[in-house]
């Protein structure tokens, strides 16, 4: 099976400590939003890295009050297979993301929907190489993400063969409050 995978790259060094400090030190129990998927299914996330990482995410975050219950968020997404929202995740926390071949235009344009930072697709006129995807945000800084194709055996599922992504650059629906988010 044929297998893609995207990873920030150009990253400055706070920007590197800031994804390793969320793959390790924000575990999901401390989570402050639930995503509500369509097929049931209950994401976890935490409001800052979501606003982070999306402008439409951020100001979705400004109108929205948290559940007086439980102080969380909870946000439905519709339209939006679980599968894609947590590659979208995996961006966001882990600064890449491998997925097959098959889901990368689902997943493009879902990160396209979100604003998510670094999928902005550019104007035809910029410059880009077939490899890479260069990519502005309304509120954020370029940042670049390369993709690559792999072809993925059973026998790599261990976390450290997933690539680069890591590595420094350079040395339900009666829930009250909630907000529906449709693709």
């Amino acid at each position: 099976m044929t297998y893609i995978e995207l990873v920030y790259t150009d990253l400055d060094r706070i920007e590197y400590e800031t994804l390793r400090a969320l793959q390790g030190n924000y575990p999901l129990d401390t989570a402050d939003t639930t995503l509500i998927m369509d097929d049931g299914a209950e994401l976890s996330a935490h409001e800052f890295v979501l606003s982070a990482f999306s402008s439409v995410f951020n100001r979705t975050f400004c109108h929205l009050q948290p559940d007086l219950n439980d102080g969380k968020y909870w946000i439905r997404l519709r339209h939006i297979p679980t599968r894609i929202m947590k590659n979208i995740l995996s961006m966001m926390y882990k600064g890449g993301a491998r997925f097959p071949a098959q889901d990368f235009r689902r997943l493009r344009k879902t990160a396209r929907h979100f604003s998510l930072n670094g999928f902005v697709i550019p104007s035809p006129s910029e410059e880009t190489s077939s490899s890479t995807i260069v990519a502005t945000g309304p509120s954020f800084r370029t940042f670049q993400i390369r993709k690559r194709c792999l072809f993925w055996n059973d026998a790599m599922i261990n976390e450290e063969a997933l690539g680069p992504r890591m590595r420094r650059p350079n040395a339900e629906d009666s829930r009250p409050r909630s907000v529906y988010i449709e693709e």
